[in-house]
């Protein structure tokens, strides 16, 4: 099922991964309710709390999608191997500073 998602892809001229245009949403609309946050504090302005909570719905709504999609990536870009520079670079990190 997978092949034949990123086959359509193919098809239609998209051949980059899914994953990373997708995480824009989900980062923006938490970005978008901090600001709306803040703002609504600042001048009491319950709309913009509600835009807020609006804001954090939708990130929620969409980080699913995101996951899924992320893990299709994954499987499909590097059929669901560990990539070892990664694992290692985090070990080194966690070596560095602990």
């Amino acid at each position: 099922m997978i092949e034949f998602f990123y086959k359509i892809l193919t098809t239609v001229g998209y051949t980059h991964p899914i994953h990373a245009p997708t995480t824009h949403i989900p980062v923006g609309m938490v970005i978008g309710a901090f600001i709306f946050g803040i703002v609504s504090w600042k001048f009491r302005k319950e709309n913009l709390a509600r835009t807020a909570h609006h804001c954090i719905t939708l990130a929620l709504l969409a980080l699913l999608p995101t996951v899924i999609v992320g893990i299709m990536d994954w499987q499909h870009y590097y059929a669901g191997a560990w990539l070892f520079p990664i694992v290692n670079s985090n070990h080194k990190c966690n070596t560095i500073w602990w």
